[in-house]
């Protein structure tokens, strides 16, 4: 689940200024020209020290940003008939447009950027804000962090200062996950079940999910409301509130046949824009290629696989 990472006491800092010039609190956007109009405002008045925000701009990552951007703006992926892609629809050469224009509030370089580069920035206190998966916060906090498995983590300057938020438009990408698999040649299968279950009974999945090591972002009414984790850092109640808003309100990365390689071409696309490509003429590309892998896959298979997909309550909201 992806939210917003901001710097509050820069928030508290500018109130006074921003008001001022643009006419409204700064807060945590709610819309993605908000979002721009903060970004490019910080950048303004604190670069090129800090800057307004960063992202996670190099492939494979991007197109979890465009995605869920996408769907904000009005898009759906297909025509559910024909099953011809409508990634150049207006929405989606809005999308990638105000995608592209937001890097002029980043710092020099972001176009490749990945996870590591955009956690190092945040951590640093380099950018006011960041969307990214809610592990990241317990970094952020240094919260038991002081761990050989975190050698490689950069230590962290803004403990503290950082405020957690539902992304703009209110519908956050629920990007990638994880499951549990036994494999076919187990020879106890009836154990290995039972040890899945139990890492994700109610006890025993609060402990991990609050581990500095794991990658589980918190995912039970438990977990959000558990008194102990709310207090584990100042601002965890913050964090878990906004998780479990986004949580009800998210929306799902496309799941249909072949899903990865219509997000692989996805990707190296929204790159190529950044990059410089032409936002429309990109989105044209992407859509006939997606009309091969379609194609190539079965459109009748697909179109059931995709109408199955869509029909989910958050696959879209509009």
């Amino acid at each position: 689940m992806f939210i917003i990472y901001y710097r509050e006491n820069l928030c508290e800092e500018l109130s006074v200024d921003y008001k001022a010039n643009v006419g409204d609190d700064i807060s945590p956007p709610t819309t993605w020209d908000e979002f721009a109009r903060i970004a490019q405002f910080i950048t303004e008045k604190k670069g090129p020290t800090v800057y307004g925000s960063g992202a996670m701009h190099r492939y494979p990552n991007v197109h979890y940003l465009f995605q869920n951007r996408f769907r904000d703006y009005g898009g759906k992926f297909f025509d559910p008939e024909t099953m011809k892609a409508t990634l150049n629809s207006q929405a989606g050469i809005d999308a990638l447009t105000s995608m592209v224009a937001l890097t002029k509030s980043m710092p020099s370089g972001v176009e490749a950027w990945g996870f590591a580069e955009g956690l190092t920035a945040l951590l640093n206190g380099d950018i006011a804000m960041w969307i990214s998966w809610p592990l990241v916060a317990r970094w952020a906090q240094g919260v038991n962090t002081d761990i050989a498995a975190l050698d490689w983590l950069p230590k962290t300057k803004v403990a503290d200062k950082i405020g957690y938020a539902v992304p703009p438009g209110g519908h956050p990408e629920l990007a990638a996950g994880f499951v549990y698999a036994i494999a076919s040649a187990s020879k106890d299968k009836d154990a290995a079940y039972l040890f899945a279950q139990w890492t994700q009974s109610m006890t025993e999945s609060l402990h991990r999910v609050q581990l500095p090591v794991g990658l589980r972002d918190p995912y039970r009414l438990s977990h959000y409301n558990d008194p102990a984790f709310r207090a584990l850092w100042g601002g965890a109640g913050e964090y878990l509130d906004a998780l479990k808003a986004g949580s009800a309100a998210g929306v799902l990365d496309l799941s249909i046949l072949n899903a990865a390689a219509y997000e692989d071409t996805l990707a190296r696309a929204i790159g190529a824009a950044i990059g410089g490509a032409d936002a429309k003429e990109t989105l044209d590309g992407v859509s006939s290629e997606w009309d091969k892998i379609t194609e190539t896959i079965g459109v009748d298979a697909q179109r059931d696989a995709y109408k199955n997909w869509a029909a989910k309550p958050n696959a879209y909201f509009n």
